[in-house]
């Protein structure tokens, strides 16, 4: 199933503040011309190599890290470089 189809899945029957019926697809069509994209796991180290520079990602401990370089991601909160024993990661934000 792709992007749009889970958002209209999701989105069914929704009514808009003006009482007019949108359908599923009006919806999810309107949320990802509005820059929606689903985000994606990391499962295996070898991933990491797709992540661009700048993309920002969840790890399984719920911490976030900013890629800064190829194999190196930093946290805001933890002085450290995300080591791959935190996999599996969320990818939050990639840059376009």
């Amino acid at each position: 199933m792709n992007a749009r189809d889970e958002l209209a899945e999701l989105l069914y029957d929704v009514s808009a503040d003006d009482w007019r019926h949108h359908s599923a697809n009006e919806t999810a069509d309107a949320i990802l011309a509005a820059g929606w994209v689903k985000s994606r796991t990391i499962a295996a180290q070898h991933e990491f190599a797709t992540v661009a520079n700048g993309s920002v990602i969840i790890d399984k401990l719920g911490q976030i890290w900013t890629k800064k370089a190829p194999s190196k991601y930093v946290s805001t909160e933890l002085p450290d470089v995300l080591e791959p024993t935190l996999l599996p990661v969320t990818v939050l934000y990639e840059p376009a």
